[in-house]
């Protein structure tokens, strides 16, 4: 089970930033982006790896992996989802799961009461989660949604009047960066905060942590699969360990 003693290797490859971090008691010790060029795109075990080597540790030192499921890019998060489900069962590491839209939310310093981090889902449309401030970090008060940016006044309309202490006119801020940025101006009551950021490997170590320190992830290692949130049938491959 995970605690805050624990340490914890994790990745999210949701966005074209890919993020590897090594944890220990609750803080970073190492977090590096990885190219994900085609001329330069690193296995995801390559990284791994690497950022052992640098910590001086090996998988025998991890407690615990921690990865981020999406919502996002379909491949990267199949294979990155089947190479974390293969360590786990190779060297029978507990594997934790959570939102990759945590992973920019606990990235973000506390800038406002309700953030809403965004990330592009092409085809005109964004996975979008809302946040509100609490003791300090952010939580998520909604699940992932996708959406048309046209459509997302009404859902963060929705989402406050659902979620009790919050009011509709509350401001939220949309963490958006580029394209992004141009598609979400003009909500109301939001403002747009024009930040690079993907989703953070530690910052993924860190939601596990406060999810379920002290408890056994929450789903199956043969049933965990990625978020995909729309509704073709992406099928993860199979693990190692999973042969057919």
């Amino acid at each position: 089970m995970i605690s805050q003693q624990s340490t914890i290797l994790a990745a999210d490859t949701a966005t074209p930033i890919h993020s590897i971090a090594i944890c220990r008691g609750g803080l970073k010790i190492y977090e590096a982006s990885l190219s994900t060029s085609p001329r330069r795109r690193p296995a995801l075990l390559r990284a791994v790896d690497q950022s052992l080597e640098i910590c001086k540790l090996s998988l025998k030192d991890i407690d615990a992996l921690a990865i981020g499921r999406g919502p996002g890019a379909f491949t990267s998060l199949r294979v990155s989802m089947a190479v974390f489900k293969t360590l786990a069962f190779t060297h029978q590491i507990p594997l934790y799961s959570t939102s990759s839209l945590d992973g920019i939310a606990l990235a973000v310093p506390a800038m406002a009461p309700l953030i809403a981090p965004v990330i592009d889902a092409r085809r005109g449309e964004i996975y979008v989660r809302l946040y509100s401030l609490e003791k300090g970090g952010y939580v998520p008060v909604t699940e992932d949604a996708l959406i048309r940016p046209v459509d997302l006044g009404d859902w963060l309309k929705r989402a406050k009047s659902e979620t009790k202490g919050l009011e509709i006119g509350e401001e939220v801020s949309l963490i958006g960066h580029g394209a992004i940025r141009k598609a979400l101006e003009g909500v109301d009551h939001t403002r747009v905060v024009d930040l690079a950021v993907s989703p953070s490997a530690s910052a993924i170590a860190a939601s596990v942590l406060a999810q379920f320190e002290g408890r056994a992830p929450a789903i199956a290692l043969r049933q965990l699969e990625p978020k995909y949130l729309r509704t073709e049938n992406f099928a993860t491959p199979k693990p190692f360990f999973e042969k057919s």
